[in-house]
């Protein structure tokens, strides 16, 4: 760093520029960037610009990365390294940068081609975080971005088609939902998983077994799977009405009222009072959950169940799959022989 300080305002202009290039990553691979910023601010040239955004990235120094992005964007620089900053942005909570930085690459009027893989990444995280309206402002730009009959158009359509898992109450919305879908969104991936966790959710509902665990499951994969919170919600409030004498009816309160605030105050005193002596109503008054006597039967209960239907479940895909490639091999006909 010292030698090459020295170097920094020689006259040759090729040997100053040089300078402050080496003395620039020199200053980054000590961790100093507020040095290296002041180097690289003199330097013109893309490529290092770049290489300040990467080390700006590495060192977790996000406000100075969405700063030095936005820069690029306003010039329309795009990378492809440029989406896997912004998830590493996003995943560091800079949210807003990230909103700001792609909606600067929009004014710049960067290539769709190019536009097209940050909004549908962006979207994707918003859904996935639950963030429905960025997620389908991002989305819809990605499908419009996209052109038709294209991996990216076909996911985003099957993504904005199911966002309103959240609000659906009950699977005759899904069903609905899903003969609304046009062929293209059935053709994507997210449609085949969403449908893989569908299935599951109707095995285990429909399932009347008398510890109600498989209803206990299927609330589950509502809400965590599906993220359809009201579909969770009525799944578990009917095994705490319909089943109130297993072990898994105030656990099933416990998990509705924490889905619904609303209702939270109502379900817990209905707990407390009905189920004092369970492990959740222990642990609700401060105590040890594990002292109560169903603590123990409760987790074999669903750690059993989870694995039993997850042997079911599996073995009913491998069916559906079997079938359909019958079928599709019966459609095709029979081969030619041909290469």
């Amino acid at each position: 760093r010292a030698r090459l300080d020295s170097l920094v305002n020689v006259k040759d202009a090729e040997t100053s520029r040089q300078a402050r290039l080496w003395a620039a990553r020199a200053a980054v691979a000590a961790n100093d960037r507020d040095a290296a910023a002041h180097f690289f601010a003199t330097l013109d040239a893309t490529a290092i610009q770049w290489e300040f955004v990467t080390a700006s990235m590495q060192g977790a120094d996000y406000a100075r990365a969405e700063s030095l992005l936005i820069r690029r964007a306003q010039l329309a620089d795009w990378r492809p390294d440029v989406t896997t900053a912004l998830r590493d942005l996003w995943n560091a909570g800079r949210v807003d940068g990230v909103e700001e930085i792609v909606h600067q690459y929009d004014l710049s009027r960067l290539r769709d081609s190019w536009r097209v893989g940050m909004h549908y990444l962006i979207g994707d995280l918003d859904l996935q975080a639950g963030r429905d309206s960025l997620a389908r402002r991002h989305l819809f730009a990605a499908h419009q971005l996209a052109g038709s009959d294209t991996i990216v158009e076909r996911e985003s359509a099957a993504r904005l088609a199911f966002m309103g898992l959240s609000r659906f109450e009950n699977l005759a919305e899904i069903d609905t939902a899903i003969a609304r879908l046009d062929s293209t969104a059935k053709r994507s991936i997210y449609f085949r998983r969403l449908s893989d966790q569908l299935l599951l959710y109707r095995m285990l509902q429909s399932d009347t077994e008398s510890t109600g665990t498989n209803w206990f499951l299927a609330a589950e994969v509502a809400r965590d799977s599906l993220r359809a919170p009201k579909i969770a919600y009525g799944q578990f409030v009917k095994l705490a009405r319909e089943k109130p004498t297993t072990l898994l009816a105030p656990k099933a309160l416990h998990a509705a009222a924490a889905i619904m605030p609303d209702s939270s105050a109502i379900l817990i005193a209905r707990l407390v009072s009905t189920y004092p002596s369970s492990s959740v109503a222990t642990w609700l008054r401060g105590g040890d959950p594990t002292t109560s006597a169903d603590f123990a039967p409760i987790d074999t209960l669903l750690r059993k169940g989870w694995l039993n239907s997850a042997r079911n479940y599996a073995d009913t895909l491998r069916k559906l799959r079997d079938a359909a490639d019958r079928a599709r091999a019966a459609k095709l006909g029979p081969s030619t022989g041909r290469p």
